[in-house]
């Protein structure tokens, strides 16, 4: 329970963070300077998938494994903290070698200075992730989240302050800010998440050291399906603004729209996911344990009461930010059109959130690679509609990827679920633990 409160407290003020910081930037950018930040942001959040591809999989594992046979567990997270050395080093001359190419594509070419700025912060992301994965394996999340809330919170705090002090602010500036900002916070995040582990490590409790090919044979597979998915999400974001110029839409009124969309309305949407999204990564380990101890028709009746549970409360989610759209978008995004995309875009709320259980579900009943190919399969169709749809559509064809998306992936999830929690399971390795199905909750990203 103390892990859950922590999570959703977590959780909630993040994404408060997010909803205010997107409604400075609005009032002092407007639609557009916020669409080309988020653009940055795409090319950016690919890079961090990059650098942390496979490593917190492998602390969380690895860390657990160890501790199981009586290995070493420190020796299991210098590791993976080695192995994180080199995503990161791969992910940081991807950026900054590549921003000049990234940003042409943006059709923004003073962007480059953003993304190079921040590249130097992606060796430290990658080692966060591995003392990640070893605080989730210690069940220490809570110490782990604080150190990110006030990342975020501080990175916040410091951008805001450059945009408010700087006359005559513009989207390049508060890019350049953001992300300076951005890149500072998570080296001194990594610094702080090292003091912690220093406090909390466990004693020299095995001489037994981990294989390296154990490590490997975790995080290499884990690497190619996510890095896999990020390219495919950053591809879609990165050909939107050539998508509205295909259609003949001028870039400035496209990006604004999108920068409504993106940056003011699906913040909002989105949330109150924090609380289903903290209660569905505590179903992993639950239903997991369940089904290994053969009690699989209480893991099946759990996963339905969670199922049914989390489509009631987006239900009155979704009413309730329907209702309070017009108000909220007065108070945090006044002159634009947030409103209207944050009525628009509510209905897919018990959509997405069921989408997330249902995720979770799979992955703690052992159905991780199928969840994986559903995300990926999502990935591709969004690609191929911002190719094919948003030209002809503009803005309308962007809000019908994300519909379709969610209800494609809920679809695909949902109708592997059903059988398998009404047949019998299969027999797993003897192997066991959780670290195969938990995900780090900060990492979600509709």
């Amino acid at each position: 329970m103390r892990d859950a409160a922590a999570l959703t407290a977590a959780g909630l003020l993040s994404r408060g963070i997010s909803v205010l910081f997107s409604s400075f930037l609005s009032k002092s950018l407007g639609g557009e300077g916020l669409g080309v930040l988020h653009l940055v942001l795409s090319a950016v959040t690919f890079a961090l998938s990059l650098a942390s591809a496979g490593v917190y999989l492998s602390s969380v594992r690895l860390t657990v494994a160890a501790k199981a046979r009586g290995a070493s567990a420190r020796a299991a997270l210098k590791l993976c903290l080695i192995y994180s050395l080199a995503p990161g080093a791969i992910s940081f001359a991807a950026l900054f070698f590549g921003a000049d190419a990234c940003a042409a594509l943006l059709g923004y070419p003073e962007t480059a200075v953003c993304m190079r700025i921040f590249a130097p912060a992606l060796p430290f992301a990658a080692l966060s992730s591995a003392l990640s994965g070893f605080f989730t394996a210690e069940r220490k999340t809570s110490l782990f989240a604080a150190v990110g809330l006030v990342e975020q919170l501080l990175a916040a705090l410091i951008s805001m302050a450059a945009v408010f002090f700087y006359r005559g602010a513009d989207p390049l500036f508060a890019c350049l800010a953001t992300f300076a900002a951005r890149a500072f916070c998570a080296v001194l995040a990594f610094i702080a998440s090292l003091f912690l582990y220093f406090r909390v490590r466990p004693a020299r409790d095995g001489a037994q050291k981990t294989p390296t090919r154990e490590l490997l044979k975790i995080a290499l597979p884990d690497s190619v399906s996510s890095c896999l998915r990020a390219f495919l999400v950053a591809g879609r974001q990165l050909l939107i603004p050539k998508a509205f110029a295909r259609g003949g839409i001028p870039p400035a009124s496209g990006i604004a729209a999108y920068g409504a969309v993106t940056g003011m309305a699906l913040p909002v949407v989105y949330f109150a996911a924090c609380l289903s999204s903290a209660a569905a990564s505590l179903l992993v380990p639950e239903i997991a344990e369940m089904k290994s101890s053969g009690r699989e028709k209480t893991a099946a009746t759990y996963a339905k009461k969670a199922l049914f549970l989390t489509f009631v409360y987006a239900v009155l989610v979704s009413a309730a930010v329907y209702i309070s759209a017009p108000f909220v978008a007065s108070v945090l995004f006044p002159g634009t059109d947030a409103a209207f995309y944050i009525r628009l875009l509510a209905p897919i709320i018990p959509v997405s959130y069921a989408d997330t259980t249902t995720d979770s579900i799979l992955k703690g009943l052992g159905l991780q690679l199928d969840s994986m190919f559903f995300n990926i399969a999502e990935a591709v169709l969004c690609l191929l509609m911002v190719v094919f749809l948003v030209p002809r559509l503009g803005i309308w064809g962007y809000i019908c990827m994300i519909f379709a998306g969610e209800i494609f992936n809920f679809a695909l999830s949902f109708s592997r679920l059903v059988p398998a929690l009404s047949s019998a399971p299969r027999r797993r390795d003897k192997e066991h633990d959780y670290g195969e199905k938990l995900e780090p909750a900060h990492q979600h990203i509709k």
